[in-house]
């Protein structure tokens, strides 16, 4: 039996490419390549856009492995690259702050503190107000290391009398820190007796001159064999003579 049909006149396309597929090969019927595909181009259209979006959610779902590591990657990136900005804009201001230092006359000791030496002698009030304009204040000794590295330092400078940062001006005989007000006898100690004590010289302090009605001795100061100890020792001293002075940078 032959089958009449006159596909010439379908106007569907898809139709028209079933026939010329059935003429091509005969191993297959065309109507049943046209109840595979649909009866209309919407079918066809909805069917490759659903194996399309299959096809598409298969790849998704094998590529989302890689997909997430790229990701990451580009993240670690992107924050090895700020840790990198923020570290040169750190290491550039450090810098910038050291040449700063160094050209104020500032020097770092093996504390690792700067300090300045102000070799042209002037009271205490103006020593502080000359600290104060560099940034720094008149240094404090606050511990036995404190101590340890100015006295090394001061010993190459060949000069005899050095301002430090304290007073009894509150209290006559209370020396204090001029920073906190802290107390300097209460600052730190020794095994057997205050630290304070061994760096004071002997008989010291004593504001020697206010017993004979002359102004007090009311500031701090670091003076070299007072004691004949040759020894940087401590000393109570009139403020409104005239010193070098220490600033340290805080």
């Amino acid at each position: 039996m032959v089958m009449a049909l006159t596909f010439p006149q379908m106007e569907d396309s898809l139709a028209y490419e079933a026939w010329t597929d059935f003429r091509c090969n005969s191993e297959e019927p065309i109507y049943e390549k046209l109840r595979a595909g649909g009866n209309g181009r919407g079918d066809d259209e909805g069917g490759a856009r659903g194996d399309a979006k299959s096809r598409g959610s298969i790849i998704l779902t094998a590529d989302t492995g890689w997909e997430w590591l790229g990701l990451l990657l580009c993240l670690l990136c992107l924050l090895l690259a700020l840790c990198g900005i923020a570290s040169g804009i750190y290491l550039a201001t450090r810098d910038r702050e050291t040449l700063l230092l160094f050209s104020k006359g500032f020097q770092q000791l093996d504390d690792g503190c700067w300090y300045y030496f102000g070799a042209n002698a002037t009271n205490a009030d103006h020593a502080q107000r000359r600290c104060r304009e560099l940034g720094g204040r008149l240094a404090e000794v606050r511990s036995q290391k404190d101590h340890i590295v100015l006295t090394a330092h001061l010993s190459s400078l060949r000069r005899a009398h050095w301002w430090l940062g304290a007073s009894d001006r509150r209290e006559e005989g209370h020396f204090q820190w001029l920073s906190d007000g802290l107390p300097v006898q209460e600052v730190w100690s020794g095994r057997s007796e205050p630290m304070q004590k061994k760096l004071w010289a002997k008989g010291q302090p004593d504001n020697w001159p206010a017993q004979r009605g002359q102004p007090e001795e009311d500031c701090l100061i670091y003076m070299f064999n007072l004691d004949s100890e040759n020894e940087w020792k401590w000393n109570d001293y009139d403020c409104e003579r005239t010193a070098n002075y220490i600033c340290r940078r805080p």
